[in-house]
């Protein structure tokens, strides 16, 4: 392998890395050891078009992470070896279904355990797993069941807002395991209201609306709605989504909503969700969307149809967040 590449801003680290306009690069050899392959089966994948790879100026191929990580999932194979990639090890994890799962997180998440939280999560989306299936089975579900032990008296509310920490540290880095949107691609974009700081909701709306090959971009948590307009002027997105998990003044923020709603009449499309968005709520939203999932939201995009009688997905409605402070 060269040491040196035709590019200002590319490096060899360690022999098998490099950057390239700030992007990781990973060598055909490094790549082959972390799929368990010999160099040359990968150089002809990379070939043949079914791994994706560039060639820098000297004629040196280079992968991804996400492009490996997408190949891994695409053709259902292994990763024996994800630390090569960086990845956490995934040796000793195994989840046999949704509900195992999200217990596993639940103990990871009260034991107080980022890794643990990492090495499960990842370890579900590298298997098979799609955002939306995690976030509404497991995320869901081990939030739910640490709000009611909260209620109990059981657990500190720090092990919640703990936990809320970890796991939007690995959406982070799930977010950077799903390869770019293609360009051209409809842009998303969505946060939520003031005085409402639960980013996870949101950041899973997110990572879902990646996966499915939006240009999805959250912009924060406490966002005001001026704020929101102008980004929606500024971005002109086909998709803006509203996260709910607290809020102070009901009809205030359905006033609010629906200045938005009417304002832009149905274009961009105006998804509102949320455990914070009651059934009352619902019934005085104008030509917005209401939602209560993420896998309904996934069938809908799939369908390329929108309808202001739907009641559409965005991963959030079961998260176990009730704005407690």
């Amino acid at each position: 392998m060269s040491s040196h590449l035709n590019t200002e801003n590319s490096r060899n680290v360690h022999g098998r890395t490099v950057r390239i306009k700030d992007e990781l690069y990973f060598s055909p050899k490094a790549v082959a050891k972390a799929l368990g392959v010999s160099e040359s089966s990968l150089k002809r994948w990379c070939d043949a078009g079914r791994i994706k790879a560039i060639k820098t100026a000297g004629g040196h191929r280079r992968l991804t992470k996400a492009d490996v990580v997408a190949y891994v999932k695409n053709k259902k194979t292994s990763l024996p070896q994800p630390e090569i990639l960086g990845l956490p090890s995934l040796e000793s994890v195994s989840v046999m279904s949704p509900e195992d799962g999200a217990k596993q997180l639940l103990q990871a998440i009260i034991e107080g355990s980022e890794e643990r939280c990492r090495q499960i999560l990842i370890y579900m989306y590298i298997t098979g797993w799609q955002p939306h299936d995690i976030f509404d089975r497991v995320i869901s579900p081990a939030f739910e069941h640490i709000g009611r032990l909260w209620q109990a008296g059981q657990l500190e509310v720090y092990v919640e807002r703990r936990g809320c920490e970890m796991c939007l540290s690995v959406i982070r880095e799930l977010r950077s395991l799903i390869p770019a949107a293609n360009p051209g691609s409809p842009i998303a974009i969505g946060g939520t209201p003031q005085n409402d700081h639960y980013s996870l909701p949101s950041a899973g709306v997110e990572l879902t609306l990646r996966a499915l090959g939006w240009d999805a971009r959250t912009l924060g948590s406490n966002l005001p709605f001026n704020s929101l307009v102008e980004a929606t002027v500024q971005y002109r997105p086909s998709l803006v989504w509203l996260s709910v998990s607290h809020v102070d003044d009901p009809h205030a923020l359905l006033a609010q909503i629906n200045a938005f709603s009417t304002r832009f009449n149905g274009s961009p499309t105006f998804v509102v969700g949320g455990n914070a968005i009651n059934e009352q709520m619902r019934e005085r939203i104008q030509k917005a969307i209401c939602c209560s999932n993420l896998s309904q939201l996934v069938a809908s995009v799939g369908r390329g149809t929108y309808s202001s009688q739907s009641y559409l997905s965005s991963g959030y409605q079961n998260t176990g967040f009730s704005g407690r402070n």
